[in-house]
């Protein structure tokens, strides 16, 4: 046999061969283990929008029908100036962007607003506008609010960290990997309370779809779809299953090397409760709900 046909030989062979697999698993878990620290800054945008109507009724009569739409959004940059011994921000700077406010309608001028993020002994959580700057009423409501949820989440503590990690697997896992998250999970993961879902009707998978490089860093796409049938929901019974159908889309750093990353959930709910204590009487309820925010690294 000749050197050429030889060579033809081996790359006909080589050809004919199925490619090796990549078995490198990544911990998708690990994606939001980054530790903050003094000087890290990032860009952040976020948005929030839920839509709703409610429809009460007894029988054929309609006795009452409500609708509405809230939510905001928001652009800053926000700088960690304090981290305690936890690893956690107890101080921060954050400038604004822009606000909007859905439920008035309102997109007040911010441009430049600066307030700080600060934790008093007591462990509680305020943000304070920085010199004499005023903070627009609809946008003060929602720094309360987010200083009320970060309380929470800290006294938490490792049942948040549990909460956020329900719907990814405990093992690391390849890019294309599949999972099946267990109602249980689900109800963890979002956060039901008196709660309960219909097994055969409920279906959670997950998806590891690709690597992503952005700005020098490594991201897990994750995606996950949540079909969740529910036989009671918050406390009301469901005499037919109340469908929510949501998507989550997640950009996690690959380590928790960063604080950078993206997360959007879509989401929709269609369901008829019967109302407590009101024989006959059912409670309607539609629901659209769309968040997400993005989070840059520009210094630090």
């Amino acid at each position: 046999m000749t050197f050429r046909a030889a060579t033809t030989c081996c790359v006909l062979l080589a050809l004919a061969l199925p490619a090796a697999a990549d078995e490198t698993t990544y911990d998708l878990r690990a994606g939001d283990d980054y530790t903050p620290a003094v000087g890290d800054v990032l860009r952040v945008e976020t948005s929030e929008r839920q839509k709703s109507q409610v429809v009460v009724r007894s029988g054929e009569q309609v006795l009452q029908r409500q609708e509405g739409e809230q939510g905001q959004a928001a652009t800053y940059t926000e700088e960690v100036l304090e981290v305690d011994d936890q690893g956690q921000v107890s101080r921060a700077r954050r400038v604004y962007e822009s606000f909007r406010d859905v439920d008035a309608g309102e997109a007040p001028d911010v441009l430049g607003l600066a307030v700080l993020l600060e934790r008093g002994k007591d462990g509680k959580h305020a943000f304070v506008a920085e010199g004499d700057a005023t903070v627009p009423p609809a946008l003060r409501a929602r720094l309360d609010q987010e200083a009320l949820q970060r309380d929470m989440k800290r006294e938490l503590g490792d049942r948040e960290k549990e909460r956020q990690h329900a719907l990814l697997p405990d093992e690391p896992v390849p890019v294309g990997a599949t999972w099946e998250i267990t109602p249980e999970q689900a109800l963890t993961a979002f956060g039901f309370q008196d709660s309960a879902l219909h097994p055969e009707q409920t279906k959670v998978v997950g998806t590891f779809r690709s690597l992503e490089e952005r700005d020098g860093v490594t991201f897990m796409n994750v995606h996950v779809d949540v079909d969740l049938a529910f036989t009671r929901f918050q406390g009301l019974d469901c005499p037919e299953p109340a469908s929510f159908k949501l998507a989550l889309e997640l950009l996690l750093p690959e380590g928790g090397t960063s604080p950078a990353g993206e997360a959007r959930l879509t989401g929709v709910f269609d369901g008829e409760p019967t109302v407590p204590d009101a024989p006959g009487v059912t409670m309607a309820v539609d629901l659209e709900l769309e968040n997400a925010q993005r989070r840059t690294r520009v210094g630090g």
